[in-house]
């Protein structure tokens, strides 16, 4: 999960330092990939299993609101031992 956090960070690095970085699709759609093998849950596999089809059906912004909060959401129950339940919840609400 580190070197997916990793990933995420030197995007991110990369759109806050250079204004005119492109992040693309193909980029966003590879992280979502390792995001599932990982064990972040989509509703619809399609999004990290069939590439033309997740660009036909997401798109690009598409994938990115899927990714964050499920990928929210996954660290926080990775990490459920760390917070108390209404805590957990407050998070995610």
């Amino acid at each position: 999960m580190s070197a997916l956090l990793y990933r995420i960070n030197k995007i991110r690095n990369n759109i806050a330092h250079d204004l005119f970085y492109q992040l693309t699709f193909d980029e966003v759609f590879e992280i979502v990939k390792e995001s599932a093998r990982l064990g972040v849950d989509y509703s619809d596999e399609t999004i990290f299993d069939n590439k033309d089809l997740s660009r036909e059906y997401y798109g690009l912004e598409g994938l990115i609101r899927e990714l964050f909060p499920n990928l929210f959401c996954h660290l926080i129950f990775i990490n459920e031992s760390k917070f108390e339940q209404d805590e957990m919840m407050n998070l995610m609400a």
